[in-house]
């Protein structure tokens, strides 16, 4: 169960200092980080830390978890869990802004987790998230159209596009320009030249025609069911956001933001300061849009390989140290595989995340948080069994 924002901010502006531990996913992340920002500003001592060993270890200091179970009632220890209605940083930002004021900025990022979360259905959003849009749109703040929600709509041509795109993934498309090609060729009767996303999104005939053979392609290699959950979610609101006189697409930002929580086993430290500064999101998704081409390689042929042989072990090299972005690619594709965590492998050894080992149950929460690193990493053999060092 979790704890209400005015419970807990009543007992930690008592104390005057509070420490965030928050899950290694996107919303926990910038949940916490709007949290550390407003709450720091507001004379509360915030600090952000993502050891489950302090968990065990608390005592008398106040502590808010995000989407983590406690392991014992305590009565200074909070909880903040996503409700599958809005997202744990909208309820943040909407409850902040009515007692403090929060910016537009995190209004922004909370948009954002909620794409993130999958909350945005054909009819918008149902949550929280629907009253900091309306602001945001008669703000001029961010604009939405229904639209292909492939990555780069606005920067690249459709092949492009779909090449890149790892959320959905689109498998035997998703780093494969030549099958892409083909494809539209087949679907628009032609040579595909450069095309934009509007050429089609705007012609309902070959919108139509096109996913038609978007669906029937999808369908040989993952069968119809799963390919038409693909399709579900290529098809949606596209949003942009304009911020500090930038554009940025937020459904592809998601996305960005994932590759970069990937990249290197530290790299949630750096994502909890995002909200602090815009030019924070700037750099962190300009750096990832620089590698996404190299790495949209190696991630597609580990998941067509998975694909064909449910096989749960990732191997990436020098690329990706942390297993998030499969772990998101997959979960969007609803084919997380059950009773098995999702595991990387780097250097012999085999690791995974506190947040796959909670998903499979294989242990209580303190033999995870006395187990998993700093990082939210744990040490597991081949068949996913944490080990015990």
């Amino acid at each position: 169960m979790s704890n209400t924002l005015n419970e807990i901010l009543k007992t930690i502006n008592n104390y005057g200092y509070v420490r965030i531990v928050p899950r290694i996913d996107l919303d926990s992340l910038i949940a916490s980080s709007i949290l550390f920002k407003n709450l720091n500003e507001h004379r509360v001592k915030t600090s952000i830390n993502y050891d489950p060993k302090t968990i065990l270890d608390q005592k008398d200091e106040p502590t808010i978890l995000i989407n983590l179970p406690k392991t014992r009632e305590q009565p200074i220890m909070f909880t903040m869990n996503f409700n599958m209605r809005e997202s744990v940083s909208a309820y943040v930002s909407y409850y902040l802004d009515k007692i403090y004021g929060v910016s537009i900025y995190d209004k922004v990022l909370s948009i954002a987790t909620g794409i993130y979360q999958g909350l945005d259905t054909v009819e918008g959003f149902k949550g929280i998230e629907s009253e900091i849009l309306k602001e945001l749109t008669s703000k001029e703040i961010i604009e939405h159209e229904p639209g292909f929600r492939f990555w780069g709509r606005l920067k690249l041509d459709l092949v492009n596009s779909i090449y890149r795109t790892l959320i959905p993934f689109m498998p035997g498309l998703t780093g494969e320009p030549e099958k892409i090609n083909e494809l539209l060729s087949h679907a628009i009767g032609g040579k595909t030249g450069v095309i934009k996303h509007i050429h089609i999104e705007q012609n309902k005939d070959l919108a139509a025609r096109f996913l038609e053979h978007l669906l029937n392609y999808l369908s040989k290699i993952i069968g119809a069911s799963n390919a038409k959950k693909i399709i579900r979610k290529i098809l949606g609101n596209v949003y942009v956001a304009k911020i500090n006189n930038k554009v940025i697409e937020l459904n592809e930002a998601v996305g960005l933001l994932n590759i970069y929580l990937s990249l290197r086993k530290n790299s949630p430290q750096y994502l909890s300061i995002i909200s602090v500064d815009p030019n924070t999101l700037f750099g962190i998704t300009t750096l990832t849009d620089n590698v996404i081409d190299e790495l949209i390689i190696d991630i597609s042929i580990a998941l067509n390989q998975f694909i064909k042989t449910n096989q749960n072990i990732f191997e990436i090299e020098g690329s990706i140290e942390r297993p998030e972005i499969f772990i998101e690619i997959l979960r969007s594709m609803d084919m997380l595989p059950e009773n098995k965590a999702v595991i990387m492998y780097s250097d012999g050894e085999y690791y995974t995340s506190l947040s796959e080992l909670f998903r499979v149950g294989r242990e209580d929460a303190e033999t995870l948080y006395a187990y998993c690193d700093e990082n939210q990493l744990c040490m597991v053999d081949r068949d996913g069994n944490i080990i015990k060092t």
